[in-house]
């Protein structure tokens, strides 16, 4: 029963938590200037902004015809900006100007998941007309459409989108240690090879929030000392708080926890020393990221068996 109300105390299993697969990663810097919303990209905060990985077939196959995506944001909007090449634009401008391009035919899709808890999610579609609505998850809220803002530009060989979400329609503000499952898919009906694309492959169907990209609202290496600070601090605030309270038999975990921290200094100086400009060139850390946070969490562990082996018993 002791040992029972201890697991209980604790309120967590013995079992470290390993971080998942990051991939892909983009990152949205604050706009200098409020970008005008009519699909022209060309204000400054897009001049500046990373350029997403380009967009693979479903299943992960890299495509003839490229989309790639940017994002920024300012205190009330997360701006997306979507260039979507297209070869057969004459095909579709003969198409549009003869009333034969039904609604959505050609699309993006973007999905955002705030609270990266791989569920609840919206989805905000633009069509090649300028059509627009919104669903929360798989339903449509035609009330959430009218709160955001969208346009299409028609180029040569490609058209752009521009839209202005608010993050009061989102349901989340950012901050600098967040993490949001973000995809954002193009739907080519003009051929019928590629029809269907995204920027984090979702395998199938495009509503898979579990199969998210990830958009963070910093440079990468703010977000990284950050967000793995944070959780490096959430399991060694515990650990500290158990030593304290179970001094006699920790002398082992407190010089463990002295080498973790010496890591963790280290792994900030190598995130301050590195150039990290795309979400590619951030893997490395990350993976060191999470082999940090685990060995914070596989430390907690051990103390917890510790005071369970010499208290509990």
């Amino acid at each position: 029963m002791k040992l029972f109300l201890l697991f209980l105390m604790f309120g967590v299993s013995l079992s470290s938590m390993h971080g998942e697969d990051m991939s892909p990663l983009i990152s949205a810097l604050p706009a200098t200037t409020k970008p005008r919303i009519d699909g022209i990209l060309d204000e400054p905060c897009w001049q500046t902004a990373e350029l997403s990985s380009p967009m693979v077939a479903i299943g992960g196959a890299a495509v003839k015809v490229p989309t790639w995506g940017k994002f920024c944001w300012d205190e009330k909007y997360l701006y997306v900006a979507i260039i979507c090449n297209e070869p057969l634009m004459s095909d579709l401008q003969g198409r549009l100007q003869r009333k034969d391009l039904a609604q959505f035919e050609e699309s993006i899709e973007v999905f955002i998941n705030p609270s990266h808890d791989h569920s609840a999610y919206k989805q905000f579609r633009i069509g090649f007309m300028g059509e627009t609505d919104t669903h929360v998850q798989n339903d449509i809220d035609l009330t959430l459409t009218s709160q955001w803002h969208g346009a299409v530009h028609h180029a040569a060989d490609a058209w752009t989108v521009e839209m202005a979400i608010p993050f009061e329609v989102i349901g989340m503000r950012p901050a600098s240690n967040c993490l949001w499952g973000l995809n954002f898919n193009r739907q080519r009906s003009i051929q019928k090879t590629d029809m269907w694309t995204c920027w984090s492959d979702t395998k199938g169907g495009f509503h898979s929030p579990v199969r998210f990209g990830h958009l963070i609202f910093t440079d990468y290496p703010a977000w990284l000392t950050d967000y793995y600070g944070k959780r490096m601090d959430d399991a060694d605030s515990e650990f500290q708080s158990l030593l304290r309270r179970y001094p006699t038999s920790t002398k082992t975990q407190a010089t463990a926890s002295e080498k973790l921290a010496e890591r963790r200094r280290a792994f900030v100086r190598n995130v301050g020393d590195a150039k990290i400009g795309s979400g590619a060139q951030c893997q490395p850390m990350i993976k060191i990221g999470e082999e940090l946070v685990a060995a914070y969490e596989d430390e907690l562990v051990a103390l917890r068996l510790t005071i369970i082996g010499g208290n509990f018993q």
